[in-house]
């Protein structure tokens, strides 16, 4: 699984969140726990969380 690593990536600042979808969307084999959908959705909600700050800063 890459996307663990993906998302320490984009804490430190070298990977943007559109890259840690992108990985985490591109990844193979099963999610039979969820798992790897879950992070997707934490990541999407952290996204647009982004995406509303940015626009708030912007009025």
């Amino acid at each position: 699984m890459r996307h663990p690593a993906s998302a320490a990536l984009a804490t430190e600042g070298t990977a943007t969140l559109e890259q840690v979808l992108a990985l985490a969307r591109g990844s193979e084999g099963e999610d039979a726990d969820g798992e790897r959908a879950e992070f997707i959705r934490l990541v999407e909600s952290a996204r647009l969380i982004g995406l509303a700050q940015a626009g708030e800063e912007e009025r």
